[in-house]
């Protein structure tokens, strides 16, 4: 397989966990987990944990695909910029069930979770998490590092300040 059909994962949690069935619906072939929290060598869904979070410089190539998956914004954030400058690919991961419109703009590290639409003209920022079910309406800017809870909905032309975390089922 070639490496560039590799992927990586950061993050052992429930998020983790979510976004290992989505990676396993993707084209990419996940090789395994960083986590800071789980033993090495243990499977989380049939995956390895591979190291911990710092060893990612060890033991990926420059130019890897890596998925953060960790639900504090902050947290994601400072992953997302370290791995960066690191030179690291931070590819979007997308359910095939979401519905994304051709018009709308996805930036790198975002997950848009099973059911989820978005709509012309949306502009989903780096490091997001679009849970499932949410509906972002046309002409839209979720700011960076956001996440979008299940369930709720973001009305036309509105923008979503970086770090706003909203609550399931909730309406901006």
């Amino acid at each position: 397989m070639d490496e560039s059909e590799n992927i990586y994962l950061c993050g052992a949690g429930g998020h983790g966990k979510v976004m290992i069935e989505m990676i396993k619906l993707s084209s990419y072939n996940l090789v395994g987990i960083f986590d800071d929290q789980t033993k090495m060598g243990s499977l989380v869904k049939g995956v390895p944990i591979i190291g911990k979070i710092n060893d990612i410089n060890d033991i990926c190539k420059e130019g890897a695909n890596i998925v953060i998956a960790i639900g504090n914004g902050i947290v994601r954030s400072e992953l997302f910029k370290t791995l960066k400058i690191n030179k690291f690919k931070l590819p979007s991961i997308v359910h095939p069930s979401s519905i994304v419109s051709e018009g709308a703009l996805i930036s790198e590290g975002v997950a848009i979770l099973p059911g989820a639409i978005i709509a012309n003209g949306t502009i989903i920022s780096n490091g997001c998490i679009i849970n499932s079910n949410v509906c972002v309406d046309h002409d839209c800017i979720i700011g960076e590092f956001s996440h979008l809870g299940i369930s709720s909905s973001v009305p036309s032309m509105s923008i979503i300040d970086s770090f706003t975390y909203l609550k399931p089922g909730k309406c901006y």
